[in-house]
């Protein structure tokens, strides 16, 4: 038998064996797939999420965010400093930070928190704004996100930082001393709001109740905390669009932790609308009765 012919054979043999291989008991001869023979699909895993009153499909993951790379945070710190060198002011630019700290107030004895402090632009607001206080954690689970804070107001003392504080954190846990807080600030975090189920009820993860609770161990009795929340980036939110924005919505996770809503505001920043939430720790300790 000639070369070719065997060669020939063997390749025929190894593409019915690939065929074989990639075929389905549900496959036609034809190669497409008869749906109508393939079995259900398993059911879906038990459901992370803790509501008191009602279990049901987790929303959509909002916790997979880009990091960001060393070569670009190069980039971020060299164009920053240049900025900062210049005099520039970041108010303007970030119309909604400026609105947020405007509802905010410190004093000079103020230990304040923010969670999820990204690169440091709602804090150079604040130093533009000469907001007093005593201590500022800024606290950031991603690793290269603290590397810049550290840069911009240790290294470089961006608009003449004072009691700055990086705090590498994770997800759901955050390492500031207990019962130390009066401020917490809490901006463009989504996943740290409730959500909306059937029936109108409002659920929230669990992965949530355990960062609230660790926010809440750091604040003393009677802090404050002051959130903004923008509803697109939670498809939860979007009946923001009605009349009544869902304000109590996107406090749950907090007003279910003992909380109490003292304030709500919708904004209108920038052309974007934003709702804002106040509410204090008044659940940390008992009153003493009055002697």
């Amino acid at each position: 038998m000639p070369r070719y012919t065997v060669l020939l054979a063997l390749g025929v043999v190894l593409a019915v064996a690939l065929i074989a291989c990639h075929s389905g008991p549900g496959d036609s001869p034809t190669g497409q797939q008869d749906l109508d023979s393939q079995p259900p699909p398993p059911p879906p895993p038990p459901s992370a999420m803790i509501v008191p009153e009602y279990r049901g499909p987790m929303p959509t993951s909002m916790d997979a965010f880009p990091t960001v790379s060393t070569k670009d945070l190069q980039k971020m710190k060299k164009a920053l400093a240049k900025a900062i060198k210049k005099g520039t002011k970041f108010a303007p630019l970030h119309p909604e930070f400026e609105a947020l700290w405007e509802r905010v107030e410190t004093n000079a004895d103020s230990v304040v928190a923010e969670i999820g402090a990204g690169n440091g632009l709602f804090t150079l607001v604040g130093l533009e704004r000469n907001a007093p206080f005593h201590t500022y954690y800024a606290a950031e689970s991603d690793l290269h996100s603290v590397s810049f804070l550290n840069y911009l107001f240790t290294d470089l003392k961006a608009q003449g930082a004072r009691t700055v504080k990086a705090v590498l954190s994770e997800t759901t846990d955050f390492p500031l001393p207990p019962n130390s807080v009066d401020v917490v600030i809490i901006h463009h975090q989504p996943h740290l709001t409730g959500y909306s189920v059937a029936d109108g009820q409002i659920g929230v993860v669990e992965s949530t109740i355990k960062t609230v609770a660790s926010i809440t161990s750091a604040m003393k009795d009677g802090a404050v905390l002051h959130m903004i929340v923008d509803p697109k980036l939670r498809h939860q939110l979007k009946s923001l669009a009605k009349q009544d924005p869902p304000f109590e919505e996107a406090a749950y996770a907090f007003t279910r932790a003992g909380f109490t809503l003292e304030k709500t505001e919708l904004l209108e920043v920038g052309g974007e609308k934003l709702m804002y939430v106040m509410l204090r720790n008044s659940a940390a300790t008992e009153k003493k009765p009055a002697e």
